[in-house]
């Protein structure tokens, strides 16, 4: 059984470890073809097949024949887009391929994946290693929609870690903030197909975590896409190696780097803003970190 795969997570938090996955699993990632945009690039000849904040700039969203339903697309910085620009995104993953995404929950977006989609995969990774992750790929790229904001108008690190965590809305643009954003997310784990992984347990020992554990993850998601009796044991085992660090975008992938990287200041402001999602999650047991 194949059947298709929606990878639906919070950026930089393992969507391409869990794709790596698949990959060796036998899916491919779906392609889309010859699709026109509002925002530069206008056209695009080929390309992998995601929902995020350009679905909402897709030219379906401007044309009658879509129905007026929406749905919030982009986790980091939700923009509305029509369900059925959201529905035909998905319904192009066929049987054996997955297609990701960062699609903050909501009940329009619930009914779509129920309908074209037969197994969903969340990962969620720290919050304060993912946000440091976010500062570090927002730097590097000029043209994401958060770089303006963050490196021309704020002018230290902490301001830029204190509009992450907390968010922001004014003329540069708009964040969520990380409990928003862990929060839309994580409301897909009770939803029928879906299976919620967390980073630290897929990573390894190359990423700083335990091979024992990412076998057991590696053995969940197996047996979640109901694959269980097509591999055998060794390549279940070798998966979770072969799957670290296979991306362009994957960065180190160590978990607990925010240890050595935030100081006191930056340690309040977790506790003020996710400390709860922190517990929840058994990142730690308690405030006292």
């Amino acid at each position: 059984m194949k059947n298709n795969v929606f990878v639906n997570t919070i950026p930089h938090s393992g969507t391409h470890l869990v794709t790596a996955l698949l990959d060796q699993m036998g899916y491919t990632h779906t392609q889309l073809f010859n699709r026109l945009y509002t925002r530069k690039p206008f056209f695009r000849r080929w390309q992998r097949a995601g929902v995020n904040w350009r679905t909402s700039t897709a030219i379906g969203n401007y044309l009658r024949y879509f129905s007026k339903d929406e749905v919030p697309v982009s986790v980091g910085s939700p923009r509305m887009a029509k369900s059925g620009v959201v529905g035909n995104l998905l319904s192009s993953a066929r049987d054996g391929e997955y297609i990701i995404g960062h699609m903050p929950y909501s009940e329009e977006g619930n009914k779509l994946v129920q309908k074209y989609i037969s197994k969903t995969i969340t990962i969620i990774r720290d919050p304060r290693d993912m946000a440091l992750s976010m500062l570090s790929h927002i730097k590097e790229r000029p043209s994401h929609m958060a770089h303006i904001y963050l490196y021309s108008h704020l002018k230290t690190d902490n301001e830029r870690l204190t509009a992450v965590v907390n968010g922001y809305d004014n003329e540069c643009g708009r964040l969520v903030g990380l409990a928003a954003m862990y929060r839309s997310m994580l409301s897909w784990r009770n939803q029928s197909g879906n299976l919620l992984l967390k980073f630290e347990d897929l990573v390894g020992e190359q990423g700083g975590g335990n091979n024992a554990v990412q076998y057991d993850v590696v053995t969940r998601v197996v047996n979640h896409l109901e694959l269980a009796g097509q591999m055998s044991n060794e390549k279940v085992v070798a998966m979770g190696p072969e799957a670290f660090g296979k991306t362009t975008t994957f960065r180190k992938g160590q978990i607990g780097k925010w240890v050595g990287l935030i100081d006191e200041k930056g340690k309040s402001l977790f506790k003020d803003s996710v400390n709860d999602l922190l517990v929840e999650l058994n990142y730690e047991a308690h405030s006292d970190w």
